[in-house]
């Protein structure tokens, strides 16, 4: 008897907790729609959906005056192994901030390691098929990236895309450099936006205003949903009809990140003449 009442009461705790979330959501997005599977509603002004295909960017395709945004890292491109990935930077991060360092500063630290790890190791796109994707969208929107990294990495990226054959078709008024300072300095170069670690919705939205371009459609591919979330609540804010597409074919490798074997590759790139700091 007291089984079943404590069943009861767990499940209606967990179903409490569930309505509050979703009220939470409804809150803050109150025009959102989360959809799954991947599908379009008629008259739909907001949706996120997980796909873990990046050609399912094709079901937007037809989109009058669409744009499509991708992240780079985990989304377009990634390393072949752990060292010098985003979880590797994550990780790297959180062991400084657990000797008590606080995050603006443990990034700060840890940096210059990514950065110099990014000299020496080649990049390979996501899926076999990404750089395909990248341009045939190209050929019938415009595209854009948009990147959390930072000025430093610049060329490189640069460099890194080019090997892949992965480039962007932005819109013609983004025909210029252009240099933004916001909460950290962000740049806009070949079609790629560095935003490094600012807001990437008021990011993106602060460069069209500066290039006075006003989309209808945004889709957005992510594989991080709190960026997908971010540049949503800047859409709602614009009016901008907006897809978001939370992009997890990378969830499983993220999960089972060895720091062991990628700091052991990491001693490995030094002792091969790198001049790269100890972590």
């Amino acid at each position: 008897m007291h089984l079943h009442r404590h069943r009861f009461w767990f499940w209606a705790i967990f179903l409490l907790l569930v309505c509050m979330g979703i009220g939470y959501l409804i809150y803050q997005y109150p025009q959102a729609q989360i959809c799954s599977p991947l599908s379009k509603v008629p008259g739909m002004r907001s949706c996120i959906v997980e796909s873990k295909k990046i050609a399912d960017v094709f079901t937007f395709a037809c989109e009058p005056n669409a744009i499509f945004v991708f992240d780079l890292d985990n989304t377009l491109i990634c390393t072949p192994t752990g060292l010098g990935s985003d979880q590797w930077f994550s990780h790297a991060v959180e062991q400084k901030i657990q000797m008590g360092i606080p995050y603006e500063d443990a990034v700060k630290e840890v940096l210059p390691n990514y950065f110099r790890v990014q000299e020496f190791i080649a990049l390979q796109p996501v899926e076999t098929v990404t750089p395909n994707i990248v341009s045939r969208i190209g050929k019938q929107a415009h595209t854009l990236a948009l990147t959390a990294r930072s000025l430093p990495l610049v060329q490189r990226t640069i460099d890194q895309l080019k090997k892949l054959e992965i480039s962007f078709s932005a819109p013609p008024s983004f025909d210029r450099e252009l240099s933004i300072q916001l909460d950290h300095p962000g740049l806009l170069k070949d079609g790629i936006i560095f935003c490094d670690q600012n807001d990437k919705g008021k990011f993106l939205f602060y460069i069209f205003k500066k290039f006075n371009y006003q989309p209808t459609w945004i889709i957005f591919v992510d594989d991080r949903l709190f960026n997908v979330l971010n540049v949503q609540k800047e859409c709602l804010m614009q009016n901008v009809r907006f897809v978001g597409i939370r992009y997890r074919y990378m969830d499983e490798r993220a999960d089972n990140f060895d720091a062991k074997k990628a700091n052991e590759e990491y001693k490995q790139l030094i002792e091969h003449g790198a001049p790269l700091p100890a972590i």
